[in-house]
């Protein structure tokens, strides 16, 4: 996990491990990713998410620092 702040935003970005055990697991509800990626453009930023150039899996989200 790595956390950035400039004066505008924030980004975190959250990456797992290529090599790490694979598990299912209920998040018992919300809409996960679409809903990260709507409240993030709501708020003028954006979320990304996919498969990291080295293998695994990398989420990053851009929020607007607050004042």
């Amino acid at each position: 996990m790595r956390l950035g702040f400039s004066p505008e935003t924030v980004t975190l970005v959250v990456a797992n491990d290529p090599a790490g055990e694979r598990t299912k697991t209920d998040s018992g509800g919300g809409m996960g990713l679409v809903g990260m990626r709507e409240r993030a453009t709501a708020l003028g930023e954006s979320a990304q998410a996919g498969p990291a150039a080295e293998g695994g899996w990398t989420v990053e989200v851009r929020l607007p620092r607050a004042e």
